[in-house]
């Protein structure tokens, strides 16, 4: 495969698959994949752009796919309401990461992993849930589409909604003058609604 190969600016950017530099063995085609045909007419690609160009030299089979011009991850999930928070690549390999607060923005975390930010491959199949009110640090390898799990802990989350004053959970406290019921919404405080003997 030939990646990133950039073309020209001329409404007539073209090429062909020669075997030995000499012409005696050539294969067009007519679009941007499908079967090589040998001494076929020029396969058209559009000005100034950049394309991954592929050959099955056994099958005559060929493909040619717009090249990305960066590789981008994004981790979505209940922290950021599922928008796309880009990961960072390390040392330009297949290891991206990146560092996410979970401080019960959901009664159910979880997250995914994006390439691209557009759901068309994404991973895991399924939400992928972790434990609420922590910071961590993510990490994602492109090559194997494996999540590092259980993810690097950085620090528990005691403030906000985590702190020990923060949401209590629905239920009823009973005493000897009255029963308290505890009720809460992401919406609104704590409500509690004493019924008296």
């Amino acid at each position: 495969m030939l990646q990133n190969v950039t073309f020209g600016n001329t409404n007539t950017e073209r090429f062909k698959f020669d075997v030995r530099g000499e012409w005696s063995q050539n294969y067009g085609g007519d679009g941007l994949s499908g079967p090589a045909v040998p001494n076929g007419k020029n396969i058209a690609v559009e000005a100034q752009k950049t394309y991954n160009i592929s050959f099955d030299e056994l099958n005559k089979n060929y493909a040619v796919t717009p090249a990305r011009s960066k590789d981008t991850w994004y981790f979505r999930g209940t922290p950021n309401r599922w928008g796309t928070t880009e990961m960072n690549q390390v040392d330009g390999g297949d290891i991206f990461k990146v560092v996410v607060t979970f401080a019960k923005e959901d009664s159910y975390p979880r997250f995914k992993i994006d390439h691209f930010g557009d759901w068309k491959e994404n991973y895991p199949a399924n939400d992928q849930p972790i434990a609420d009110c922590a910071r961590y640090e993510i990490s994602f390898n492109r090559a194997t589409k494996q999540i590092e799990f259980p993810p690097k802990k950085l620090e528990d989350v005691a403030t906000g909604a985590c702190a020990s004053g923060g949401p209590v959970s629905p239920g009823a406290t009973y005493r000897s003058e009255a029963t308290t019921f505890a009720l809460w919404s992401p919406e609104s405080a704590d409500e509690y609604f004493p019924i008296h003997k």
